[in-house]
């Protein structure tokens, strides 16, 4: 092995200095005078020994490259280690499956395969099955959830092959030759946007942010707070009539208000009148409008 040190290259720029290379051509005509001639060889040799000294000797490369490939290891065995504890979560609730040995046997399968099974819709819910897409509480709470709003034909291919399907195939679509207004189609086409907007923003869900505070003596309004816990929000029940310091030491962002039973538009004045209050008042159409177009009731 030959190997080069800075007395060999310094040898070598003495030994060209000495040599007869810039010496008069053929045509006895100097091509340059030999003190400038050894001048730019100097200079070019100094030049190209900068250059090299940006590449590391073949030992110290291998030695990166080993680094290189520890460090790729390394992240893939994060990677790996990442879905190991976070696994897909396969919780379900089901709707219009009201024959007791077809829900048994649809329990079955989900306890088989090793999903989950609620008897309500809660924000832990990843998947509603339903015979029919209506607006009802479970659809509603499943799209402020962002879950899966599929057809029972999910459970038949994932009995059959022994694993849990995938969700596309069995999503609800909406009908070509139907209303695009039918109750049927606003819902499956809300159930695909809501789904696609958590899943695009790292599951943040529709209602996450809020808190929201309803009054005791508001009735009727239980299946609107399961359906705003469905999409994360917080609910804080508060005294009534409006006392503004209570709403405001506890940041609440929406005030429910349904139908506005039991509550008189002039009751809700405090809020309405402080030009200083951020706090927005929440009817039940504006609950839907977020499902029906796939917004967040607060932005980040």
């Amino acid at each position: 092995m030959i190997t080069y040190g800075e007395d060999t290259e310094k040898r070598k720029k003495e030994k060209l200095m000495e040599s007869n290379f810039f010496s008069k051509s053929n045509s006895n005509q100097s091509f340059l005078s030999n003190d400038n001639a050894q001048q730019s060889l100097l200079n070019m040799l100094n030049r190209r020994g900068t250059i090299y000294d940006n590449f590391p000797p073949p030992q110290q490369q291998q030695q990166q490259q080993q680094q290189q490939q520890q460090q790729q290891k390394l992240q893939q065995q994060n990677q790996h280690q990442k879905h190991q504890t976070h696994p897909k979560k396969y919780v379900f609730a089901i709707s219009g499956i009201t024959d007791e040995a077809e829900q048994n046997q649809v329990k079955d399968i989900i306890s088989r395969l090793g999903g989950l099974f609620e008897a309500v819709i809660t924000n832990n819910v990843t998947h509603v099955v339903t015979k029919q897409i209506s607006r009802s509480e479970k659809i509603m709470g499943g799209c402020a959830s962002g879950a899966w709003v599929l057809q029972v034909s999910y459970f038949t291919a994932s009995s059959n092959s022994g694993k849990f399907a995938d969700e596309p195939s069995h999503q609800w679509i909406t009908k070509s030759n139907a209303d695009p207004k039918s109750p049927e189609n606003v819902w499956t086409e809300s159930a695909i946007i809501c789904q696609r907007l958590v899943a695009q923003n790292g599951g943040r869900k529709i209602f996450e942010g809020s808190r929201i505070a309803y009054f005791k003596i508001n009735k009727n309004i239980d299946a609107w707070k399961k359906i705003l816990l469905c999409g994360d929000a917080e609910l804080i029940e508060v005294d009534y009539p409006i006392d503004l310091k209570q709403l405001y030491s506890n940041n609440i962002t929406h005030l429910l208000l349904i139908k506005k039973k039991g509550v008189e538009a002039e009751d809700i004045s405090p809020i309405t009148n402080d030009p200083n209050s951020n706090i927005s008042i929440l009817f039940s159409h504006h609950i839907v409008h977020c499902l029906n177009y796939g917004h967040y009731l607060v932005q980040k």
